[in-house]
Parts: structure tokens; sequence; C-alpha cells
């Protein structure tokens, strides 16, 4: 509700928006009672439908507060009216002819707006309100063509063939129970009983498979009773072979199934890296690397390199890590599970095998740990930030960029990065970023003094690092809170777009590629400074690599939506550097002075 104030405080009227928030939010603290349930039952309860006539959920709320229905209702009567036009008239086909591109390209932003997994239609699964009725709308007024009167010619052939009709297949026919004739039947004595002849004792052979006759055709007299001779039809149910196994709904490491985000519980599909509704990296594929290491470990009887991998990845919370038993050998261990100890593999460690990752080691010290109190100060300070960010968007939504952006903007200034509807977005990404939890050890500059009293022999950041930044930096080169109001836009004092930084003098931020580039900067100068230091893999480098691949996925998603030809995406790109770039760290001779560079 407060993002959704925040964006619409200057398109609706005060009394409006104020009723739909508060409607919003009533139907968030219904969905709230349905957590305890699953994420399924939260994203019914919310989404809502239609039950006996009547709307209920998001539904509800989108007809009385959100005008889908009437955009809906208005859309198809034009279409209504269109069709009703005389076809032959010019005037109708100069209509459709302005209309078709416009439908055509309003259905592709819908498309594109709204989550794949919210355009399914099943009748067990929620989708978006209105969805499919605006997106009939626009396919059909895409399609419409005056001049196309829809006529199919069939070829006519002078010889009709005569189909034959294949007469059904008898219904199969029951078979009695096969018995024996009283008069063959004897009488069972016990003194009439032989034991078998024993057999050598043979290894016993496989069984051969089950062998599926075909019943015989019905006779001529109808009879159902049946003979000796008639084969016996013997019917296999469920039989599986041997070594086939059935994938669960949780194998998502095995299989390219879709996955649910657990940010939104947005199910996405399973080639998608990042959640198509909140950007969430895909979870499942950055713990597959993990299983991996940790299993090949395991299977090579490394018990302790296995309880670090475990303790560093994500696979379990602070809170929720195993207990692993200390000093426990193989014997101890396959005693306890009361099976035999496995005999040790030989097998060659990789060098990655060879660093182990605990937390308690003294040498993980990147980033300086940070207190409760300083986390909380620093996450207010993201959501702030956020919040300012998507204002100025705004701005540029509503081509107003004139009255907050450099009237001269640099010369270099790419036309495509200069378009205001572009420029939105990067905001808005930059917006995204900064409601990861991960930035709080972005928002501050690094301080050397402290990382010295942490670990005196690590290297100093300022002489690894060319260019520190911090997300506050980069903000700062764009505007200034003058008296700390939270979201009001009115109070931001609009730069010129530099950085303080002497090696970026160039750049500008209101440049949207240079802006972007900055931004990966941020995230580069950790992974790099961690690199240099021989920090290895850690659960921040593991997180700020996330944080770093929803930013380029943002970054095409961009470019592939508003370049038009092949050759110019390429040339929108920004330029994505790696760790050890010279652009982002120091390169020198040992002994040499950091000044010289």
């Amino acid at each position: 509700p407060e993002k959704f104030l925040a964006k619409n405080r200057l398109l609706m009227e005060s009394s409006t928006l104020t009723t739909a928030v508060q409607a919003l939010e009533k139907l968030r603290e219904e969905a709230k009672t349905s957590a305890v349930s699953s994420c399924e039952a939260v994203k019914n309860s919310f989404l809502g439908g239609m039950k006996e006539g009547e709307s209920w959920g998001l539904r509800k709320w989108l007809s009385r507060h959100g005008n889908a229905l009437a955009v809906c209702t208005d859309l198809e009567c034009i279409l209504k009216a269109l069709k009703a036009l005389d076809k032959d008239s010019e005037s109708t086909k100069k209509l459709a002819k302005l209309l078709r591109p416009m439908a055509e390209q309003t259905l592709k932003k819908l498309k594109t707006d709204v989550p794949s997994s919210y355009q399914e239609r099943s009748s067990a699964h929620p989708y978006l309100p209105f969805f499919h009725r605006l997106e009939s709308a626009l396919r059909d007024t895409s399609q419409f063509d005056p001049e196309d009167d829809g006529i199919i010619c069939l070829d006519d052939s002078d010889d009709d063939d005569v189909v034959e009709v294949a007469p059904p297949p008898p219904p199969p026919r029951k078979r009695a129970a096969k018995t024996t004739p009283a008069r063959k039947r004897k009488t069972a004595k016990r003194d009439d009983f032989k034991p078998p002849p024993r057999k050598k004792q043979e290894t016993p052979a496989p069984p051969p498979p089950p062998k599926v006759d075909t019943p015989p055709p019905p006779s001529d007299d109808g009879s159902s009773s049946g003979s000796d001779e008639e084969c016996e039809i013997v019917e296999v149910v469920g039989v599986t072979p041997i070594g086939a196994t059935a994938l669960g709904d949780d194998d998502e490491f095995l299989t390219e199934k879709n996955w649910r985000c657990k940010n939104c519980s947005a199910m996405c599909p399973g080639t998608a890296d990042s959640c198509i509704t909140c950007g969430e990296a895909n979870h499942n594929k950055i713990l597959g690397g993990e299983i991996e290491d940790a299993s090949s470990v395991l299977q090579g009887g490394d018990f302790e390199e296995f309880e670090a991998i475990v303790r560093n990845s994500d696979l379990f919370s602070d809170d929720d890590l195993p207990s692993f038993p200390q000093h426990c050998d193989e014997d101890e261990l396959a005693a306890a599970l009361e099976e035999p100890a496995p005999k040790p593999k030989k097998r060659k460690k990789s060098p990655k095998a060879n660093k182990k990752l605990d937390d308690k080691d003294t040498s993980h010290v990147w980033p300086r740990p940070i207190g409760q109190e300083e986390f909380d100060a620093a996450v207010q300070h993201a959501e702030k930030l956020s919040k300012q960010l998507e204002m100025v968007a705004h701005y540029f939504r509503e081509n107003r960029e004139n009255e907050i952006r450099p009237v001269v903007l640099p010369a270099s200034t790419p036309a495509f990065w200069r378009n205001g509807e572009n420029f939105a977005e990067v905001l808005e990404l930059f917006s995204r970023l900064l409601q990861n939890s991960e930035v709080v050890h972005f928002m501050k500059e690094v301080d050397d003094d402290l990382l010295s009293q942490i670990n005196p022999q690590r290297k100093r950041y300022s002489h690894v690092i060319k260019n520190p930044l911090s997300f506050p930096d980069v903000v700062a080169a764009l505007f200034v809170d003058m008296d700390g109001n939270e979201g009001d836009e009115a109070m931001l004092d609009y730069k010129e777009g530099e950085l303080q930084c002497s090696h970026l003098k160039k750049w500008n931020m209101w440049n949207g590629k240079e802006l972007l580039m900055t931004l990966d900067l941020v995230l580069l100068n950790s992974l790099a400074f961690g690199k240099m230091t021989d920090e290895g893999r850690s659960r921040h480098r593991g997180r700020t690599n996330e944080l770093r691949k929803i930013l380029w996925d943002g970054i095409k998603n961009i470019v592939r939506i508003n370049a038009s030809e092949e050759k110019a995406k390429k040339n929108h790109v920004p330029v994505k550097r790696g760790e050890l770039s010279g652009f982002v760290v120091f390169k020198y001779s040992e002994g040499e002075d950091n000044s010289r560079t």
C-alpha cells in the first residue's frame, strides 16, 4: 500500500487514492491470515476470483478502484463498434490501419509487464483479474483488417473420394472362471501325497519378462464358456523397468522444471535465472553448485570440509544450521548409524577443496561485521533512498525531466539513454537493488582503520580499490535530501550528476549508461577486494554475485524491450568488467608504491 500511495500520489485524487489504499491494506491483512496454511493459500486469498456471481480479493479491488473493469468494457465496446462499420469504406480501412499497430504495441507491453505465472488459464490456479479479457480485446483489435473477408478456399475435385468407415472393434468378452470338470476331479488324500524329488541347488535364472497374449477372436456362435485350447488372457499392471525412478515434485535440482520464488511466491519457468515478478535470483540454481560440492566432498570422507561448505552456503539460515558432531571420524559415525564403515576412496582433491570455509576462521573478515543498530540504520537509509528514486523516476515517466535534470547533458550521452522512459527504468532498477538486505554493506565507505583493527596484516582497502564508492555516493550525484522528509520530492536538491572520485570525473549520473556502470562498479569493488586478499568463498560473495546478476538481467531487459535493431542493442549495453580489471583495482609489482599507480 505504501508503494502504491507513493506512485499514484500525483495521478489520482486524494479522496479516491485514500479509499483505494485503505481497501488494499484491508486486502493485505486478509491475505496474511492464510500464511499459516501455505504460499498457495496466500496467493489465492490475495488474487481472488469469482464465486457465485460475486468477485472477491484483488479482482473485486480492481473492479472498484483500479478501473480495470471499465477499461476492459470500453475496449470491447470499441472493438464491437469497429466490426459494425462498413468494411468497404475508405475511412474504415484508414481507422483499422491506425489502430492495429497501437493495439499490437499495447498487447506486447501488457504481456511484458504481467508475469507469466499470472497469465495462466486454470480453474484451480488464480490468474490476474481481467487480464485475459484485455488480452483478447487487444489481440482482436490488432488483427482487425476490413480488407480481409476471411473466405477460405477449398480444393474442389470432380471425383469425390468414397471414404470407407471401418466398423468399431467388438467389445472385449468376459472370461468365465476356469473350473475342473467333476469327472476329472480327484479327492486329495494324505496317503497319496508324495514329496517332489530333490534337485541340485543351482543359481536361479532371472525370471523372463511377463508375456501379454492377445485375446482370440470371438467365435461365430457367441459362446463365452471357452475351451482348454483357448489361451488365457494375462493382464500386466504396474510393471516398472528396473532402475527407473520417478522424480518427485521437490527434485528441482535435477530437472529444468518450473520453480517458485522464495521472496514473492511467484511461479517462474525453469529456464529463468531470476524471478519474473520481483527479480529475485533463482535460489535452486545457486544452491545446485553448493550441493554438488558438498556431495563430492562427503563421498571422499572429508567430513570437516563438508561441515565447512554447509555452514558457508545458503542451504540453511544462521538459526537453522545443523549441529555437527565434534571430533567424529568415519568409524565413530558408522557405528552411530549401525552400519559398517565404508572403505575410504582415493581421490585427488581439487585446489578449491583445500580451502576450508569455516565462519570461525579469522581470515574471513570481509566485509566488516556490523552490529544490529548499524544494520537497522543502513536498512532504513536504503529504504528511504529507494522511495526517493521511485519519485524521481515518476518525473521521467511524465516527461517532466527538464524540471530536475541539467539542461545541458554531456555530448557523450547516447540518445537511447537520454530518453526519459529508459532512464526511468534505470532508476527503478536502482531502487530494486536497494530493497535487497545485502546492500547494508554498500551504504557506507569502507573504513581502513576498522579493517586494520580486525586483521592488521590485511591490505588496506584504499591501496587495492581504485574508485571506492557506495550507493549513497551515487545518489548524492543525482540529488540530496534537504530536510530528511522521506518521500517528499519537493525537498530534494538536484545536482549536476558528477561523482567525487577523481578517476570518474568524466562520468555523469544523469547518463543512464554511465549510471549502470557505476552501480556495477560498487558491487565489483567488494568482489575484487575479497579476491585480492584471498578471502575465498563466503556468503557475502555469493549474495553480491546475486545482486550483480539482478542488475545485469535488468539491463538486458531494458535494452531488449526498448531497442529496435539487433546491432543497436549491442551498442547500448554498458561495459561489463571483471573483478581484476585494471579499471577496478590497482595493479603494481611487489614493493612498488601505490601512489605511482
